[in-house]
């Protein structure tokens, strides 16, 4: 099985880096709440969305990472240096 984490301790690409979190439990949520904020990366990553080539991690840019409790999905939000959001990805899992 293939393990992730979501402060992205393991992404080479990151030479720093500087990540909160914070555990969701009240009545109607229970999950992790991550934010990593890419302070410095080696090399800008460029994805391609609907035909268009958008860059999602350069230095301070932030992914925010919504992990709900046993569910089978998990979101991230890639934002920009000024805030801005630049994809919402959704990750379906077989497994929980």
């Amino acid at each position: 099985m293939k393990v992730k984490y979501i402060d992205k301790r393991h992404w080479r690409r990151l030479i720093d880096r500087e990540y909160t979190e914070v555990k969701v439990n009240n009545n109607s949520s229970k999950g992790i709440i991550g934010l990593v904020h890419d302070e410095k990366v080696r090399d800008p990553l460029e994805v391609t969305v609907v035909g268009q080539n958008i860059i999602v991690a350069d230095d301070n840019y932030k992914w925010l990472q919504i992990l709900p409790e046993k569910k089978r999905y998990s979101i991230t939000v890639m934002f920009d240096n000024k805030g801005n959001p630049l994809e919402y990805y959704f990750d379906i899992n077989i497994k929980i």
